[in-house]
């Protein structure tokens, strides 16, 4: 719960749930899938109507699960054709990002993303939108691209 993104989606989709009537229940389960696929059983066991998972990682277990449970499971921030998702179009976050500092008129850029694997926060698409918006003209000033791990 140390993620400003996290505690915002959260907070929306409260709010969101209470306008129609639902309460939501939290479980944090600090990045460990094991824990994570523990309590969506636990939480279909309680009877909930649906669970949302604010998931690091979909992995197949996951998928098994929404296979095997009769309730709507929707996963946030993670990318899946398989599954029901929300998610964030990271190409165009990256082309607004460096839309932004090219209309600045900032020279010397530093891109610094997390791990390529991590489509999560965008690692491959954030990039490849940001690098887009210095396409089509003169590059001003030197790019350079670093990767950073959490």
């Amino acid at each position: 719960m140390d993620s400003y993104t996290a505690t915002k989606t959260l907070k929306g989709i409260g709010e969101r749930l209470q306008t129609l009537d639902y309460e939501m229940f939290i479980s944090i389960t600090n990045l460990d899938l094991k824990k994570e696929l523990k309590y969506i059983r636990k939480f279909y066991l309680q009877g909930v109507d649906g669970i949302i998972v604010l998931a690091s990682e979909i992995i197949d277990e996951h998928y098994k699960l929404v296979e095997e449970l009769p309730i709507p499971i929707l996963f946030v921030g993670q990318e899946d054709e398989k599954l029901k998702h929300i998610s964030i179009d990271d190409i165009k976050v990256g082309q607004l990002m460096g839309e932004f500092i090219k209309e600045k008129g900032h020279k010397n850029i530093v891109y610094m993303g997390v791990s390529e694997r991590d489509n999560a926060v965008g690692g491959v698409n954030r990039k490849r939108g940001f690098m887009k918006a210095f396409e089509g003209g003169i590059i001003i000033g030197l790019i350079l691209l670093r990767r950073i791990f959490f």
